[in-house]
C-alpha cells in the first residue's frame, strides 16, 4: 500500500511517497515554479509504485497554486480509480500522511483559497 501526498499551497511545494508505515521520499521546490515541475517529480516519484490513495494538502493557498495540485491529485485519483484525501492547514508531509492513514478519502477533492480569486474582464 503506498500513498501519493501533493503539497502546493505553501512557498515551497513537495511531493512525497510513503507506505503504511512511513513516508519513504520527499522532493521539494520553490511554489513559483510548480506549473514547471509538479509533473515531473510526481512520475519521478511514483515510478514503478502502487499507489492506493492520493493525498492533497487543499489550501489555504494561492488562487493558482492551490488548484494546480487539487486538479492533479483527482486526476490521478480518478484515473486510477483511488480515493483522495483533500486536507486544509497543513505544512508538512507528515501531517498529511497521518489525515491519508486516517480517512477514507472521496472520489474529489475541493482548494481552499487564501484570498478570493481575482478575475477580470477581458480588455477589448
Amino acid at each position: 500500500m503506498s500513498f501519493l501526498l501533493i503539497n502546493t499551497c505553501q512557498n515551497e511545494s513537495w511531493v512525497a511517497l510513503a507506505d503504511s508505515q512511513k513516508i519513504i521520499q520527499v522532493e521539494r521546490w520553490l511554489t513559483s515554479r510548480v506549473s514547471n515541475d509538479l509533473l515531473e517529480r510526481t512520475e519521478r516519484i511514483c515510478a514503478g509504485q502502487k499507489i492506493s490513495k492520493i493525498g492533497v494538502v487543499t489550501g489555504p493557498g494561492g488562487f493558482t497554486s492551490a488548484r494546480v495540485g487539487v486538479v492533479l491529485a483527482n486526476a490521478l485519483a480518478k484515473t486510477w480509480r483511488i480515493p483522495v484525501v483533500g486536507v486544509a492547514n497543513v505544512a508538512e508531509p507528515e501531517e498529511l500522511y497521518q489525515a491519508v492513514r486516517e480517512q477514507a478519502g472521496e472520489d474529489l477533492t475541493k482548494p481552499f483559497y487564501q484570498y478570493p480569486p481575482h478575475i477580470t474582464t477581458p480588455k477589448k
